[in-house]
């Protein structure tokens, strides 16, 4: 028997729960790189994430994912203009599903869910990172048909 999921768009009301959500994402890759550090507090998150959904053009898109009534998980996502593609994307910033509900079709609810807004939005593509200690997430992705770009490394700037 398949799992019912719901699957809905956040908005600045649900930051409390996108939040939550995000601490806990945050602890599970804290955890994973065996270190000590504290994420930041749900107060942080949530002050952040409502700003992000909030206004006429929101810089951060968030999808829901619940099961009787319950946020069970999560995707987080923007738009940008690819050059490399000449079209619209999607890039996914987060994709989480809390820990109990894993392996349950969820994350595959998620990623269709993504899929259709992407085309929905006329996205030529949707791009993603995966950390390289998360095996099992790449995993998942190269399942659910993302291939990956090897030519392209990852650079981040922290602006503080």
């Amino acid at each position: 028997m398949r799992t019912k999921f719901n699957i809905r768009t956040a908005g600045p009301e649900d930051a409390g729960i996108i939040a939550e959500l995000c601490v806990e994402f945050e602890k599970f890759f804290l955890t994973m790189a065996g270190t000590k550090k504290k994420p930041p507090s749900q107060k942080s998150y949530e002050r952040q994430v409502k700003h992000a959904l909030s206004g006429s053009a929101p810089y951060a898109h968030t999808i829901l994912l619940e099961q009787k009534g319950k946020a069970i998980g999560h995707a987080t996502f923007n738009y940008y203009y690819a050059t490399a593609h000449n079209c619209r994307g999607l890039y996914v910033q987060d994709l989480f599903v809390r820990e109990e509900a894993r392996a349950s079709g969820g994350g595959k609810a998620l990623m269709d869910a993504l899929m259709q807004v992407a085309r929905e939005q006329r996205c030529g593509v949707l791009e993603l990172a995966v950390w390289n200690l998360n095996a099992k997430a790449l995993g998942f992705y190269l399942k659910q048909g993302g291939k990956p770009v090897d030519e392209d490394i990852l650079l981040q700037w922290k602006l503080k």
